[in-house]
């Protein structure tokens, strides 16, 4: 991040240049929070503060969280999310200052929207394809695209649609073999614990556009695990009850994307370059009442899996306060079996 040290200010007050006000969203070790320059320029917007608690992470999170850092530094796109420069206070907290997005996520927007048409779903994805042909041009896979990471500027009806959280996103040009992701977006080969490429994110795009079009995922099981399997092993069909009246244009480019032979897969550009993403503008019959209600109760299910990571994630923050407290009181006992701990809500996504 050598050449981004104008952009990082070591132990200073983040509070004498910016003014901190409502809490926009909260996680298990980060705070994101409305702000203002206190002395603004001409050009100076609101921003984001995402308040990290670095005390709380691991060596590997750290790392994680350089890395976020240095990629978004690199980054300079109007449908990526910017950062705009990072205060380290004494190694217990880290503030990114962000573009601030305040249009809410892409599938709630099509929630409230009446009206949402295969020309609807081109404009949205034309934009996340323009953020992943210019990730990929640098050597950056994002890893974990999904539609809770996309999100719109403003409230106006042409805002533009952003790429948000790089959190475990990487760069280099080598051949990656982290297993991660979000299950219902992960790639076959990423899930074989095996070596892919930038091509994995055309996957995650390929599942995004099924959904989009559809209101329900390709590969849907009770537990990960089984996902995972479809994912794997079975393939994902269009059922004319639900795809009827979508377009072949439209079915073709997403079996393209979900090719489970990366190989065969074809990239962000190629995907950009689709008869349907030229076509689909002449689409703009709206897909129904009954896809409405589909796409309504993904996103209820979606939340539900959230507000259950979230709980989990707060109940290995308390596992760590009580190793703290009980390493604090008794410090030459012997460390407590991990799976004693384990909260009981594991079972509910198991």
């Amino acid at each position: 991040m050598g050449q981004h040290k104008s952009k990082i200010h070591q132990d200073e007050e983040i509070r004498k240049v910016y003014t901190f006000h409502d809490v926009l969203g909260r996680g298990s070790f980060a705070t994101v929070r409305r702000g203002r320059r206190i002395n603004p320029g001409p050009k100076d917007k609101e921003v984001a503060i995402k308040v990290v608690k670095t005390a709380v992470l691991s060596d590997e999170e750290k790392q994680a969280l350089e890395e976020e850092i240095k990629i978004l530094f690199e980054l300079d796109h109007p449908n990526i999310v910017q950062l705009h420069e990072v205060f380290i206070a004494t190694k217990r907290k880290v503030y990114m200052v962000m573009e601030l997005l305040e249009g809410g996520e892409m599938f709630n927007r099509i929630v409230e929207k009446n009206h949402f048409s295969e020309a609807s779903a081109a404009f949205a994805l034309v934009q996340i394809l323009d953020a992943l042909i210019y990730c990929h041009s640098k050597g950056i896979c994002h890893r974990d695209l999904k539609p809770e990471n996309m999100l719109y500027s403003t409230k106006e009806k042409k805002s533009k649609l952003v790429v948000g959280d790089f959190g475990i996103a990487t760069q280099g040009r080598k051949l990656m073999s982290t297993c991660c992701g979000s299950p219902q977006y992960m790639a076959p080969e990423v899930l074989k614990n095996g070596f892919y490429n930038m091509k994995v994110d055309c996957w995650s795009v390929g599942v995004i556009l099924f959904i989009l079009l559809s209101g329900y995922p390709p590969f849907f099981a009770e537990s990960t695990p089984k996902v995972y399997n479809l994912i794997l092993n079975e393939p994902y069909e269009f059922d004319p009850l639900y795809w009827a009246h979508i377009s072949d244009d439209a079915k073709d480019l997403i079996s393209k994307l979900l090719t489970k032979n990366p190989r065969e897969r074809i990239s962000a550009r190629e995907a950009k370059g689709h008869p349907w993403m030229a076509r689909a503008v002449g689409y703009d019959k709206a897909l129904g009442v009954k896809y409405q209600k589909r796409i309504q109760r993904f996103r209820a299910v979606q939340k539900l899996r959230a507000g259950v990571t979230t709980l989990m994630a707060v109940c290995r923050m308390v596992r760590i306060m009580n190793a703290l407290i009980e390493e604090n009181e008794t410090p030459q006992s012997s460390p407590r079996n991990s799976n004693e701990l384990a909260p009981d809500i594991i079972f509910f996504v198991s």
